[in-house]
């Protein structure tokens, strides 16, 4: 659920510099939009910084998968403020593991997604932009030939839901 006990909050983040005691909010916002199957919360220091606290469903992604996609948001992040890069554990980590589930922390970006209003024509050239600078700065990453890991990732579950008896539309 969205709902995260202290004891959860503080388990979290006790690998980090943050500490329970520097949190003076926690609002859980679901997966806010997204189809990764994340469970979101927006947390709030005492001095007003943001941090977004991540937790990955337990069927995706493998700890490989989070080893390469960490790096390329760092890479992406340092040229491209839009996009949050995981914070490092105390320990160079950039995800830890609770409960059987991962976690990341990065920091809180603004902005608010409006997906369910069409956008002006101004607004998705400007996000096309943002896209393409994007995989600008992901090439400078190790280029690695292949089946794109989200498309196998997509097909497997897909597939998992088709041998649950889900058929498609």
């Amino acid at each position: 659920g969205w709902l995260m006990a202290p004891s959860d909050v503080q388990a979290v983040l006790s690998y980090y510099a943050l500490r329970l005691p520097e949190v003076r909010a926690i609002v859980p916002v679901g997966n806010a939009g997204g189809w990764s199957g994340c469970v979101l919360w927006r947390l709030a220091d005492v001095a007003g910084k943001g941090y977004c606290l991540r937790r990955w469903p337990l069927e995706h992604p493998s700890e490989d998968r989070l080893r390469l996609i960490h790096p390329v948001l760092r890479i992406v992040a340092d040229g491209l403020a839009v996009v949050a890069s995981p914070i490092s554990t105390r320990l160079g980590a950039t995800f830890v593991r609770h409960e059987g589930h991962f976690w990341e922390l990065t920091e809180w970006k603004p902005g608010e997604a409006d997906y369910e209003q069409p956008p002006r024509a101004e607004r998705l050239r400007a996000a096309m932009r943002v896209l393409a600078r994007f995989h600008e700065l992901s090439r400078r990453y190790e280029t690695v030939t292949g089946r794109a890991p989200a498309i196998v990732d997509r097909l497997r579950r897909w597939q998992s839901l088709q041998s649950t008896g889900l058929k498609p539309l």
